[in-house]
């Protein structure tokens, strides 16, 4: 089920904002209240949104950056979308040379794989996905 869908201004506040009712969305209509969960949603709705906002749409305010967000038994569904021309797949964008990964820049993509979501990179748009089950299970065991 959609619980959240709207087009957000090109900018970080804006982008804050929505950030927030997502959050709520998540918990007032998909029951959603472990709070490392919803600190590494947050976390990884900010990094994809300002993505969007910086590189896709080059805060350029005319620009709007689309959000919809799933709630289903299986989990969570987030798909990002500007109005850039998209990511270049001639390079990787998910390769860091070595003398780069302390960078405090450029890592989102990276970061957030490793936070346990899937993210499918389809030009200007992208979805990241969240197994709620598998969650639930890593959290217990700790």
């Amino acid at each position: 089920m959609v619980i959240y869908q709207n087009k957000i201004e090109s900018t970080f506040v804006a982008v804050d904002g929505a950030v927030h009712r997502i959050i709520d969305a998540l918990k007032d209509k998909c029951g959603l209240d472990n709070k490392t969960v919803l600190f590494k949603i947050s976390f990884m709705l900010r990094e994809m949104l300002n993505n969007a906002v910086e590189h896709g749409n080059e805060f350029d305010k005319n620009k709007m950056v689309s959000c919809e967000v799933d709630c289903s038994q299986k989990g969570l569904s987030f798909v990002i979308s500007d109005e850039g021309e998209g990511i270049d797949f001639t390079c990787n964008p998910f390769h860091i040379a070595d003398d780069k990964l302390l960078r405090e820049r450029n890592r989102g993509y990276m970061t957030i794989q490793e936070m346990a979501f899937g993210v499918m990179i389809e030009g200007n748009k992208v979805t990241v996905t969240l197994e709620l089950d598998q969650e639930a299970e890593r959290w217990k065991s700790m």
